[in-house]
């Protein structure tokens, strides 16, 4: 009976495949003695030429010949295998096949059912799944914290403060206010970087990469988002919750990006929260080829445009900002 099942697994599963694979060499065989051909023929044209061009066409000859009695070797021992297989098959006897695959038959039955295996060799390892899931939760964390400081802390500067002060330029009152979330965003960010390394030991490969990165996200995401509410007072904090909804998703933070909807992977590179990920990703598993600082030199590009509003475009807004929040306030109810 097992010689039977050995003889129909053969006949359904592994010898289609020889036969492609035989039919796959046949073609291989010519191809390469195409090539051959073509290498002499080229040979010959630039023997007069150039010598090491010509060493180079000899030697790339020589490979692709020993690669085509590689590959017909291979094939030899396909068409002994098969032969030794089918007399089994017919003879009925155990011999053959303990000749063929040795004492345990389980290894004729993993080589059927799965006749080629894959080898695969982290090259950046994490630690668990917790640890290649922290980069996106960290900064999704120091987003809402950037975000919850606009709701704690004002944005902008009184008006009784400003007769106090009346030599206070826009700049001045909008760069002095940020300040103060810049220095809260830095404490958020030690707090969460230091956490993760020595509560969750999540065992970075460069902790003081993973620092270093946690204050530059901070302080690029702590002005998006004080600029938004700075600049578009309630309509900023709604912007930035809307930011923060297709960031989970469109960061790649979860999910690679080449599993995701056109639509994402369109606009992700122009998502602050990509750029953060990638950075804390390789401060975590290791850096390579300096994609670290590639992603905060990019990440820190989206200050521009913030500053850009901050600093000029701001400034129509500040009065219909200030009658719009004191019209809240007046209801009693926000």
């Amino acid at each position: 009976q097992a010689i039977d099942d050995a003889e129909n697994a053969y006949i359904s599963n592994l010898k289609p495949q020889l036969d492609e694979l035989s039919s796959t060499l046949d073609i291989i065989k010519v191809d390469i003695e195409a090539i051959g051909t073509d290498l002499a023929s080229a040979s010959s044209n630039l023997s007069a030429q150039s010598g090491s061009v010509l060493a180079s066409l000899l030697r790339a000859f020589q490979t692709t010949g020993e690669i085509s009695d590689s590959l017909k070797e291979t094939a030899d021992e396909f068409d002994e295998l098969a032969a030794s297989l089918a007399r089994a098959a017919d003879t009925g006897e155990l011999d053959e096949i303990s000749a063929i695959i040795g004492t345990d038959p389980s290894v004729l039955a993993r080589s059927l059912a799965q006749p080629v295996g894959i080898e695969r060799i982290a090259v950046f390892p994490v630690a668990s799944f917790g640890a290649g899931m922290a980069p996106l939760y960290m900064v999704l964390a120091l987003w809402v914290g950037a975000l919850l400081m606009t709701v704690a802390i004002r944005v902008d500067v009184k008006a009784d403060v400003l007769p106090i002060r009346p030599d206070l330029t826009p700049a001045q009152q909008y760069l002095g206010r940020y300040g103060i979330f810049a220095l809260v965003g830095l404490a958020q960010a030690s707090l969460v970087t230091t956490g993760l390394i020595l509560f969750v030991q999540i065992e970075a490969r460069h902790p003081v990469f993973l620092i270093l990165t946690g204050w530059i996200i901070s302080i690029v995401f702590t002005l998006l988002v004080y600029t938004a509410v700075a600049a578009f007072g309630n309509a900023g904090k709604a912007l930035a919750v809307l930011l923060l909804v297709v960031q989970i998703s469109g960061s790649g933070g979860a999910y690679p990006l080449a599993v995701l909807p056109e639509w994402f992977r369109q606009i992700s590179p122009f998502l602050p929260a990509t750029h953060a990920i990638d950075a804390v990703r390789s401060a975590i598993a290791g850096v390579y080829g300096g994609d670290l600082w590639a992603s905060l030199g990019l990440l820190c590009l989206f200050a521009f445009p913030a500053l850009l509003i901050g600093l000029v475009l701001r400034r129509p807004l500040i009065q219909f900002n200030r009658g719009l929040t004191e019209a809240l306030e007046s209801t009693k109810l926000m």
